[in-house]
């Protein structure tokens, strides 16, 4: 009776440290996914984008006015960064992203091309939920 009660009590306290470590992995999962977010606030935009997600490709600037652009691929989708500001562009079509990518300057590039073309008030506009 004695060896019973013994091994009932080993048998819960093992169950017990499972579940605490399985809540302790859950929560480093959890952790490690959210990290990845990367969630913007976008000019003209009324629900923020997650630019920290795969479907966006990131092109690194080094420029006093262009700090950054993303571009998801699939939705035609570009979002860049001006200065401080995040601003979106649709239907943009994938050569327009690799003449951009590919350009000296990244400002002048922008001001002849793309300022004022692919408005996403005429167009498809990506939900990112």
């Amino acid at each position: 009776m004695l060896s019973i009660l013994f091994a009932s009590i080993i048998f819960s306290e093992c169950n017990s440290s499972v579940k605490v470590n399985e809540k302790s992995v859950d929560s480093v999962l959890t952790q490690s996914s959210d990290s990845k977010k990367k969630l913007i606030t976008v000019k003209y935009r009324s629900d923020p984008v997650d630019i920290g997600s795969s479907t966006f490709e990131y092109l690194s600037t080094s420029s006093s006015f262009v700090n950054g652009a993303w571009y998801d691929q699939y939705n035609k989708y570009m979002i860049i960064k001006l200065k401080s500001t995040y601003y979106h562009y649709c239907s943009f079509p994938l050569s327009e992203w690799k003449s951009f990518m590919s350009a000296d300057s990244y400002g002048t590039y922008y001001n002849k091309n793309i300022k004022g073309n692919y408005d996403c008030r005429k167009g498809y506009v990506p939900s990112y939920k």
